[in-house]
């Protein structure tokens, strides 16, 4: 609904969509910086976006801290999903002098669009999905997880063809990927068909690890998957860059 109303230039009511879908799944709060910049031209429409991006979360917080005397934000602080943002990180001189490596992904990125957005709906959509790229090549998920990838990557490859396979070469990736929570997407999933049958059966998981260890199995499979990331994102800034050249010319 967010991507429809930005598409016909309804910036408000796509903020405030945006917004509902915060407080139903929490992670579009990571795209809503990009929505405000893009959408918004100067400080004043920005700051206005914003309101409307975080009305819903707000009147959630105040209803919920009003009837049950806690805060949704101490909740969500609380929840070990906020992690994973933090998967990949590097160490420096203590434990507390930490880079965590998706955060200052998002930050080169964050500023990279605020500094040469055009306010268009193709650079709303070509930034979320840069960043929802960042995000799987640099973070743990669940499996589930990949559907947020799709609207997006959706416009991309009506637009470039050459990601389709790429797409393909992912989705067998992530299906490894899925491995590392054994019976539970495997003979589980299919259970109610034949209790007895399905929930009998080996896993991949245990299949693989008869002849290789099944974690670094996954691990290598889940690399090329966030090689494959890295590498769409390089292919979207590349385009973006030439085009920017063509028009200097």
């Amino acid at each position: 609904m967010s991507l429809y109303y930005a598409r016909n230039n309804l910036s408000v009511k796509s903020l405030f969509s945006l917004g509902i879908a915060v407080i139903i799944r929490l992670y579009p709060l990571i795209l809503l910086p990009f929505f405000v910049i893009i959408l918004g031209k100067g400080l004043w429409r920005r700051l206005k976006l914003a309101f409307w991006g975080l009305l819903p979360l707000g009147i959630i917080v105040a209803l919920s801290k009003l009837f049950y005397g806690v805060s949704e934000v101490e909740s969500w602080a609380e929840l070990r999903h906020t992690n994973y943002l933090m998967s990949l990180r590097f160490v420096l001189a203590q434990k507390y002098d930490v880079i965590f490596i998706f955060f200052a992904g998002y930050t080169i990125l964050f500023l990279y669009i605020y500094m040469r957005t055009n306010h268009s709906f193709v650079d709303l959509w070509k930034g979320v999905l840069s960043l929802l790229l960042l995000f799987f090549a640099t973070c743990f998920f669940h499996p589930h997880y990949f559907m947020w990838l799709i609207p997006f990557l959706v416009f991309k490859i009506v637009e470039d063809k050459r990601f389709t396979g790429l797409f393909v070469i992912q989705v067998l990736c992530w299906i490894v990927y899925t491995f590392q929570w054994k019976e539970a997407l495997a003979g589980y999933v299919f259970a109610p068909l034949n209790p007895s049958y399905f929930m009998s059966l080996r896993t991949p998981f245990e299949i693989i690890n008869q002849y290789y260890p099944a974690g670094q199995f996954i691990g290598i499979f889940r690399s090329i998957f966030s090689g494959v990331c890295f590498w769409m994102i390089f292919l979207i800034f590349q385009e973006v860059s030439l085009k920017a050249r063509r028009g200097q010319e």
